[in-house]
Formats: C-alpha cells, structure tokens, sequence
C-alpha cells in the first residue's frame, strides 16, 4: 500500500520519467580564438578583413588612409549609366561617349590607302556613327571585309586561270598542231564583224572567251570564209562587194553638196574615210 501511495500521491517532479531536475550549466575550460586581432596597428579589425589580399601592400595607418581617401576620390568618377530598354537615343549615344565614341564631325576610322574609294569610307563612317560603333571596332570590322574580298579575288583569280588553262589544253588536245592556226582563224572573224562593238573586250569581261564551244565555232565561221560559198569580196568589206563599193563612189563624185567635196562640213572627215574604205574594197 505504501508502495502505491508513494506512486499516486508523490510530487510530479519525483515521478520517474516526470521533469528532470534543472542541471546547472558548466563553464568551459578551454579558451575561444578570437575573431579580431588583438594588438598591432590593426588591433580590434577583424582577422578576415586584415587578411584580405587588398591589404598586403598596407603596412600601417598612413598607407590605409591614403589608400581610402584615394578610393572614395574615385567613386562616382567618369560614372556611365548602362542604357536599358527605356533609355532614350540621346541616353544611349552619351553612354557610348562615356565608352569612347567621338563627335559625328571627328569620327574618323584610319584605313590604309587605297584600301577602299573615298566616298565608300564617308558612308561607312556615317553609318558606323548612328549604330554606336566604336572607330576601332568598325576598323576590325573593315580589315576583316578587306581581307575577305581579297581572298574572294584570289580564288576568283585562280579559278579563272584555271579555267582558262583547261580550255586551252582541250583545244590543244582536240587541233593538234592546227591550235595556233584555228585560233588566229576565230581572233580573225572576231575582228572582221566586231565592228566597234567590244566584242572581244565582252568575251573577256564575261568568261565566254573561255567557253570552248564558242571558240571552235568562231574557228569553224573562219574555215568557211574561205570555201567558195561565201563571197571573199563582200565579207572581208563588211557586206558591200566592188560593184556596190564602186557604185556608192561614183554616186559621192556625182553630188557635188555631199560633204566629202565641203572641206568646212561637220561630216567631212567621216565622209572622206568612208570614200577611202570604199576606195579599198575595188583596189
């Protein structure tokens, strides 16, 4: 009984598994490092900051104050605001002035000579200007445009010489030792009919000069010129035979206002070459 009376009338503190008694805290023996330093000059800042790399070149109170006043100087100097998309054209051409860009009238990119026309560098300026684009910037722009046309030029340069090397060596493949011959005969039906035209300046400008086909066929126009078909009279004068050049020469002496007998008319020049071809064809 005493045993259940002790177990339901006794103290909740006594109870076995109740409130353990409060236990009174322990002081720590072993010492806490410190989180500042202790004496020297920098005595009381903390160790992280006095550790820092920026203070190794520090090595008293001067140096540190000479250091800060330094720094602060420089606070707020030449600030440029970074634009965003509500940064106005005028906010965002004076950032970029801020980053170097000159005044429009002093916006100047220096090229080497001859490296491109005058007027092609006075609208690349002008437009490397309104896009904010800094002189040395649109310099490494230009160079890499040159150097690229250059190479282009190169490869068209060699593709040409190539071209024209394999056309030769076919030709040469498929004549023989009538190449020499064939050739003069198409150069010669190019001269006969070019007639002020620019024939063979268009032949080279464009690569037709090249074209195998068209060669052997100005060669094969020049090998019939000779065959009896053809009149040798009329085509070697242009069309006009000796009969028909003999004709118009005798109509020029018959008018006596035609301008090869008026030494002062405009056309007299032209009129007295003409005679002198007509006067070719029936010598």
């Amino acid at each position: 009984m005493k045993i259940r009376h002790f177990l339901y009338n006794a103290e909740p503190e006594s109870i076995l598994g109740g409130a353990a008694a409060p236990v009174e805290p322990v002081e720590s023996t072993e010492p806490t490092e410190s989180l500042v330093i202790d004496d020297g000059w920098l005595k009381g800042v903390e160790k992280d900051l006095a550790s820092d790399k920026i203070m190794e070149s520090v090595k008293d109170v001067p140096t540190l104050v000479k250091n800060y006043v330094h720094a602060q100087r420089m606070v707020g100097k030449d600030k440029a605001i970074l634009p965003n998309e509500n940064s106005t054209p005028e906010e965002i051409r004076a950032f970029y002035h801020k980053m170097g860009l000159p005044q429009e009238d002093e916006y100047k990119i220096e090229l080497e000579k001859n490296l491109m026309d005058e007027e092609f560098t006075k609208e690349f300026n002008k437009l490397a200007y309104e896009n904010n684009i800094l002189p040395h910037q649109a310099k490494a722009i230009m160079e890499f445009y040159n150097g690229k046309i250059a190479e282009e030029d190169e490869a068209h340069t060699t593709s040409t010489k190539e071209s024209i090397d394999t056309a030769v060596q076919a030709l040469k493949d498929e004549w023989g030792e009538g190449y020499g011959k064939n050739m003069q005969k198409a150069l010669d039906v190019i001269n006969m009919f070019d007639n002020d035209m620019g024939i063979m300046q268009h032949l080279d400008t464009t690569g037709l000069g090249n074209d195998t086909k068209l060669i052997k066929f100005l060669a094969n126009v020049g090998n019939s010129l000779n065959e009896d078909t053809f009149s040798k009279d009329a085509v070697a004068h242009y069309g006009v035979s000796k009969e028909e050049a003999q004709e118009q020469i005798n109509n020029t002496f018959a008018d006596s206002n035609h301008a090869y007998h008026k030494t002062e008319h405009p056309n007299h020049a032209k009129a007295v070459a003409d005679m002198n071809k007509l006067f070719k064809i029936i010598s």
